[in-house]
């Protein structure tokens, strides 16, 4: 009886086990949600390069929109002078990667380009005009680059990466003064802002290069392929013209044969109405029946 009590008794799960697959649980979920949002967008219509700019552009934002929240969320919760308002219009940006996102998922790929380009630098703005140091303004060189990668029309792509250019300048040299300083405040923080900005850059180039790198050797198989192609093409040609000149020899022959042909029946009508082979004929017909 005790032994069966024993075997019945609940397990005991001990907070740390608890604690572990809870993470597990997350590191799976966070995954999941990963790949779903790196495939927003996505269609069979589009070519292979557009497909990999597609899914860069959403990783992208997805990392953005992540820190851009998780940090603020940090600032809130360390101690420090700084409102909590202040940290909400920090979460802005992050807010513009959402709205990317969901215009991707929509397939409204030029207005996702469109709100990436102008509100995201435009809200940064909005963060250090609020009168919040907290040391975001790297994201403008990343702006720069991307746009680069990403946008096709040569007048938006300037306007862009003059928009960012000023916007850099403006907060990094003219501004002189912040009401709050995430440096001092919250170094923590800042430090931490100025190390995803890094990551960021590092992390576009990164992912630009790679794919230019996959593009072009795309382009030299494809290229090869082609080439393989046309000597297989040359090839046939060659066969065609080869089998077109035996076509012509053996219409040579038929052409000779049929002169032949019409020389016997020739020889043939006129000697028959003699009634008998005339020696000519006989040596004829001694050939052909040689022949065959």
């Amino acid at each position: 009886m005790k032994s069966l009590e024993a075997s019945i008794k609940p397990q005991v799960r001990y907070p740390g086990a608890a604690l572990a697959e809870m993470f597990d649980t997350f590191k799976i979920r966070s995954t999941q949600a990963y790949f779903q949002v790196k495939f927003f967008g996505y269609s069979h219509t589009m070519d292979d390069y557009e497909q990999r700019k597609l899914k860069i552009f959403n990783q992208i934002n997805f990392f953005q929109a992540v820190a851009g929240f998780i940090i603020p969320l940090f600032g809130i919760i360390l101690p420090g002078n700084i409102p909590p308002s202040a940290w909400y219009w920090a979460c802005w940006p992050a807010g513009v990667s959402i709205l990317v996102l969901g215009l991707n998922f929509l397939r409204k790929y030029q207005a996702s380009l469109l709100t990436y380009f102008f509100l995201y630098p435009l809200c940064t703005c909005f963060v250090y005009l609020n009168g919040m140091n907290s040391g975001i303004d790297l994201y403008f060189i990343l702006f720069v680059i991307l746009s680069v990668f990403f946008l096709q029309d040569i007048g938006f792509m300037l306007f862009a990466i003059g928009f960012s250019m000023i916007s850099f300048f403006v907060i990094s040299v003219t501004m002189k003064y912040f009401i709050y300083e995430v440096e001092k405040e919250s170094p923590v923080i800042y430090l931490l802002n100025k190390i995803v900005s890094l990551v960021f850059i590092f992390y576009g180039l990164f992912l630009i290069k790679r794919e230019n790198t996959i593009y072009q050797f795309n382009i030299l198989t494809k290229q090869n392929n082609l080439t393989d192609k046309n000597s297989e093409i040359e090839k046939q040609k060659e066969e065609i013209g080869n089998k077109a000149t035996l076509l012509e020899q053996q219409k040579k022959q038929l052409s000779d044969l049929n002169a032949f042909k019409n020389k016997l029946f020739s020889i043939i009508s006129h000697d028959l109405p003699h009634k008998c082979l005339s020696p000519d004929l006989v040596h004829i017909l001694q050939q052909i029946f040689q022949n065959r």
